[in-house]
């Protein structure tokens, strides 16, 4: 346990008062004339600043270990919330297909795209949610085919060239 030094200030008839003394080199001598001594004050010598140093030393272990034990609790904490996003909250994705057939043909065989989901699930029963966030023609059906608990294939069946999608995923972590 820190023991914590009550510091005092010296204080003195006279304060910042000197006698100079002008040495043969050209140089010369201040010598301290404090008149009366009103209170010494508390001594800077080893043991005020080893205990001074014992404190710090303690203090920066103990935010340390603090630091350390709110590190594993946030991370279990964000494990927990992670959890319990990906079951209520989902995961959002932004998701771009595009179609290399001419205008007015699309095939879902050829606009298909694989997402890997962020959070392995642990079943299939997950939804999937898709928004229209930009397109350039028809977007038609948006299909989901191969779910697998890390991911899915997404395409759709319009005429338009490509599809920007918000892609939302629900559940499968129960």
């Amino acid at each position: 346990m820190y023991s914590q030094t009550e510091w005092q200030d010296r204080v003195t008839q006279y304060e910042d008062r000197y006698r100079v003394t002008a040495n043969r080199d050209g140089t010369y001598t201040h010598e301290e004339v404090p008149g009366e001594v009103i209170q010494t004050g508390t001594p800077q010598n080893q043991v005020n600043f080893n205990n001074i140093e014992n404190g710090i030393q303690d203090a920066t272990m103990a935010a340390q270990i603090l630091a350390w034990a709110n590190f594993h609790q946030q991370r279990h904490n964000d494990e927990h919330e992670a959890s319990v996003d990906a079951e209520v909250m989902g995961e959002l994705h932004e998701v771009t297909l595009t179609n290399t057939q001419r205008y007015p043909f699309n095939s879902s065989v050829d606009s298909p795209r694989t997402v890997a989901m962020t959070q392995t699930r642990r079943n299939l029963f997950y939804s999937v949610e898709a928004e229209v966030l930009e397109s350039d023609g028809q977007v038609g059906e948006i299909i989901v085919s191969d779910k697998a608990l890390n991911g899915f294939k997404i395409a759709y069946t319009g005429s338009g060239s490509s599809v920007k999608l918000a892609v939302r995923i629900k559940g499968g972590m129960a």
